[in-house]
């Protein structure tokens, strides 16, 4: 037990010295910086609340690290929040939830005047929780992580390691705004699939395999 406790305190101070280069503000009075999170709780099964209270919470009071929670309460929260709000007082953007609720927040980041000076000084983290969760299994094969055993543990240290790697954006003209997609764009059979099994999502991810064989049952054409 002594030995443990020391290799703890160990880590815990290297741990604390890395995240105090991470989360203090380069200000005269050095504050520090605090983490914004935005958590979408009907997310996946609609269980993100409780998966954050019950596991990403105690590591980021464990690692000391500030956050701000806010709780999304319809559909596009998240862009408004992220397209209107000052956002000086943070360093760090975690998503709790899926693709799409971090699809917001990449749509109201470039939404905003002042995008192209809010980016550099902004991380973006997502901890999964939704249907399909690919942005989270990519960042863990980025960084040669397993995904499948612990998910929300791995990408919960992830973000207070400070690890950051760059990521491609694709910007989407349509006829009368645009739109900005981080991994895939879909059209036709995929995108049916995507929005109609919303009405299943308490399902998870099996909402994809069983709408999929649904529509290719009801199979839609479209002309392109």
């Amino acid at each position: 037990m002594r030995e443990a406790d020391r290799w703890y305190r160990s880590l815990r101070w290297q741990l604390h010295r890395t995240l105090e280069e991470i989360f203090v503000a380069p200000t005269a009075d050095e504050r520090r910086r605090r983490v914004l999170v935005l958590l979408n709780p009907k997310s996946g099964s609609g269980d993100a609340r409780e998966v954050f209270n019950m596991h990403v919470t105690p590591v980021l009071n464990e690692a000391e690290v500030p956050y701000d929670l806010y709780v999304t309460k319809h559909s596009n929260f998240a862009i408004e929040f992220m397209s209107t709000r000052c956002l000086d007082a943070w360093c760090c953007v975690v998503a709790v939830g899926g693709d799409g609720l971090f699809h917001e927040i990449v749509n109201g980041l470039l939404q905003r005047q002042d995008w192209a000076h809010v980016l550099p000084h902004l991380a973006l983290g997502i901890i999964p929780c939704g249907s399909g969760n690919g942005l989270a299994r990519s960042i863990a094969h980025c960084y040669n992580e397993p995904y499948f055993s612990k998910p929300v543990l791995g990408a919960a240290l992830t973000v207070i390691s400070g690890r950051s790697s760059p990521m491609d954006v694709v910007r989407v003209q349509l006829q009368n705004r645009s739109l900005y997609s981080f991994l895939s764009i879909g059209w036709g059979l995929i995108s049916d699939v995507d929005i109609e099994s919303e009405r299943i999502r308490l399902l998870g991810y099996q909402r994809f395999t069983i709408w999929t064989l649904y529509r290719l049952v009801n199979l839609r054409t479209y002309n392109g």
